[in-house]
C-alpha cells in the first residue's frame, strides 16, 4: 500500500509539473512564468528588518535591476501565498524580485531575486544576521520571517509559483517619483529557510529591544558592519476620535484657539494640530501605573466606558518603531552595564480591561489601519502626510510638529515629513542602519556587491527622495532640505541630537 502512495505521490509531481514549460535554456532575461519556476537565479539577496524604510528599499531596485517605464525589460514582483506565510505573518511581510541584473551591478548580466521580508520589523530582521539560521524547509529552531518564497525547481520539480490576473495599473509601481511598470505580479507557495544577508534596522543592534532566541547573549557586534543609512523620523499617531477629543480639552484649557473645535475644515487646519505631552505617553508605556485616557487630559464615559476607552497600538517586541520609542520616551536601551542611563521597564504585556487595551503589532500597517472604537495611538514611522479628518493623524510631542506648519492652509504640510527634525525643531529621530556580517567587506563575491550597492543606493540623496528620512550623504541641495542638519553623536541613539 505504501508503495503505491509514493507511486501516486511521484506521479502527481510529474503531472503538475508538465504545467510549467520548461525553458530550452535558462539565459539572463526572465522571459516568462516558466522561467520563475524552471530557472533558479543566478544571484540572490534577502533583505529583512524594518517595515518603517520599506519605502526606501523598494527604491533601490532600478539600480539593481534592468526595469523600464514600458514594461518592455521584464521584471516580475512576488508575493507569498503560501500556507505557512499566512500563517506566520510572512505573506503580508515579503515582496520579492525577480528578473535581469541591471548593467554594471555585475560583470555580466544576471538573473537577480531579491527577497525583502519585513515581518515583525528590525529586531526580527538582525536576529536573521547575527544569530545561526540553518537553510531548509520550516527547519525547527529557526525564526519564522527567516522562511520566504523562493524562485527556481526543487529536485527537477518545477516551482509552483503562478501569475495573477493583475493587469493595467495594478502592475505600475511608482519608485523615485517615476512609474515602471512590472511584468505580471506572481506569487509562491513554495518557502524555505535561509539566513538574512542584509538587515534594515531603524536603530542601532545594540539598541534593539529584544531578538530571537537564536542570536547568543554573547554575541559580539564587532563582528558586523553597521552602516548608518540616514537619520529617520518617528511621531506619535492618533484615531480621528481621540484627535477632536485632544483638541476639545486643549481648546477649554486655553492651548488651542476656541475656532478650532467649530467643524471638520478648522480641525484639520495646521494651526488647530493638539499635541501630546512626552510625560504622559512615557507614564502610559512605562510597565506600572493606570493606564487611560485620563492621562492625557481627557474625561472618562463612565456610562459607555467604550466611547472613551484608550487603545494603545504598539508594535512587537522585535520591533525597531518600538525600539525607538522605547529609547525616546524611557530610555530603556540605554542602560547597557549601567543604571545611570535611568531605562525604565516597558509595558510588554498585552491586555484588555474597561478602559485601556494594549495590542502588539508585526508591522506598522496594523497601528495604520486599526478599526478601534474609542481612542488609539501609537507611534510610527514619519510620512509625508497631510491632517485628514476621519483618519489617522500625527500630533504635536511637546508642542513640536513634526509633519505640518503652524500656520497657513488647510493640511498644510511638511515637505517629505522631514524639515522638522532634520533642522532640530522637533526631536524623536534615531540614526537608521544597515547590517550585515563583516566577513563580507574582506571577501568580493555576488552577495558583497549586492550589499554594498543596496547600502549605497539606500544612502544616495541623488537618486530618491524617500519621505521620513533625512539623508546624511552630504549631497547640497539648495532646493528642497533633504540633508540632516543634526545627528546623534558617534552613532548612539541614546545621545541627545545635536547640530553638525
Amino acid at each position: 500500500m505504501k508503495l503505491k502512495l509514493i507511486a501516486v505521490a511521484v506521479m502527481s509531481l510529474s503531472a503538475s509539473a508538465s504545467f510549467a514549460a520548461k525553458p530550452s535554456s535558462c539565459g539572463a532575461t526572465i522571459d516568462s512564468i516558466d522561467y520563475i519556476n524552471w530557472c533558479a537565479p543566478e544571484a540572490t539577496l534577502f533583505i529583512a528588518g524594518s517595515s518603517a524604510l520599506a519605502t526606501n528599499i523598494t527604491s533601490v531596485i532600478p539600480d539593481l535591476f534592468d526595469i523600464s517605464t514600458d514594461g518592455s525589460k521584464k521584471i516580475y514582483k512576488m508575493t507569498d501565498n503560501s500556507t505557512t506565510g499566512n500563517a506566520n505573518g510572512n505573506k503580508s511581510g515579503t515582496t520579492a524580485w525577480y528578473g535581469t541584473s541591471k548593467s554594471g551591478v555585475f560583470g555580466t548580466q544576471k538573473r537577480l531575486l531579491v527577497v525583502y521580508n519585513n515581518n515583525n520589523g528590525s529586531g526580527a530582521g538582525v536576529s536573521l544576521v547575527l544569530g545561526p539560521v540553518k537553510s531548509g524547509k520550516l527547519v525547527s529552531g529557526n525564526p519564522v520571517e527567516s522562511n520566504v518564497i523562493y524562485v527556481g525547481p526543487t529536485k527537477n520539480v518545477a516551482n509552483t509559483c503562478a501569475t495573477t490576473a493583475d493587469t493595467g495599473t495594478a502592475l505600475n509601481a511608482s519608485i523615485n517619483g517615476t512609474t515602471y511598470v512590472y511584468t505580471n505580479i506572481v506569487t509562491c507557495t513554495n518557502t524555505a529557510d535561509i539566513p538574512a544577508d542584509l538587515a534594515i534596522s531603524d536603530v542601532r543592534a545594540q539598541e534593539i529591544y529584544k531578538f530571537y532566541s537564536n542570536v547568543p547573549k554573547t554575541v559580539k557586534f564587532d563582528n558586523y558592519t553597521q552602516a548608518p543609512i540616514g537619520l529617520q523620523g518617528f511621531g506619535l499617531v492618533v484615531n480621528w476620535n481621540m484627535y477632536k477629543a485632544l483638541q476639545d480639552a486643549q481648546v477649554t484649557s486655553g492651548a488651542l484657539a476656541t475656532t478650532c473645535t467649530t467643524d471638520d475644515t478648522t480641525r484639520v487646519l495646521p494651526s488647530c494640530q493638539p499635541s501630546v505631552r512626552s510625560v504622559d505617553y512615557a507614564t502610559l508605556v512605562k510597565k506600572d501605573g493606570t493606564k487611560s485616557a485620563a492621562i492625557f487630559g481627557l474625561t472618562l464615559d463612565a456610562t459607555t466606558p467604550a466611547n472613551t476607552k484608550l487603545f494603545l497600538l504598539r508594535r512587537d517586541d522585535l520591533s525597531g518603531t518600538q525600539s525607538a520609542s522605547n529609547i525616546y520616551f524611557l530610555r530603556n536601551s540605554c542602560d547597557i552595564g549601567t543604571t545611570l542611563g535611568g531605562g525604565q521597564a516597558v509595558l510588554d504585556q498585552e491586555s484588555d480591561g474597561t478602559n485601556f487595551n494594549m495590542t502588539k503589532y508585526a508591522t506598522s500597517g496594523g497601528v495604520k489601519t486599526n478599526a478601534s472604537t474609542g481612542y488609539t495611538i501609537g507611534a510610527l514611522g514619519l510620512s509625508e502626510r497631510a491632517i485628514a479628518a476621519g483618519q489617522y493623524n500625527y500630533v504635536k510631542i511637546d508642542g513640536m510638529s513634526p509633519n505640518v506648519v503652524a500656520t497657513g492652509a488647510n493640511a498644510s504640510k511638511i515637505a517629505n515629513g522631514r524639515d522638522a527634525f532634520a533642522k532640530g525643531d522637533y526631536n524623536f529621530a534615531m540614526t537608521a542602519y544597515a547590517i550585515y556580517n563583516k566577513a563580507l567587506d574582506t571577501q568580493q563575491s555576488d552577495k558583497s556587491i549586492l550589499v554594498n550597492k543596496t547600502i549605497l543606493a539606500m544612502k544616495d540623496s541623488t537618486r530618491h527622495n524617500v519621505a521620513g528620512l533625512a539623508y546624511i550623504d552630504g549631497v547640497a541641495d539648495t532646493t528642497v532640505l533633504k540633508q540632516a542638519q543634526v545627528k546623534r553623536p558617534d552613532g548612539n541613539n541614546c545621545a541627545p541630537l545635536v547640530k553638525n
